[in-house]
């Protein structure tokens, strides 16, 4: 990529996508919390 553009806006790139992907990673695991939190507490109650 950087053979071809200008290497500012590579690392632009780079960085825009890393800061994207970093972002969608942890809002699928602050919903797999969710669920596993949900779930622990159903079971607890469930067996109250």
């Amino acid at each position: 990529m950087v053979q071809y553009w200008d290497p500012d806006k590579a690392q632009g790139f780079f960085h825009e996508f890393s800061g994207w992907l970093i972002f969608v990673v942890s809002l699928l695991l602050l919903f797999g919390v969710h669920w596993c939190t949900r779930s622990f507490l159903a079971r607890r109650k469930n067996a109250q």
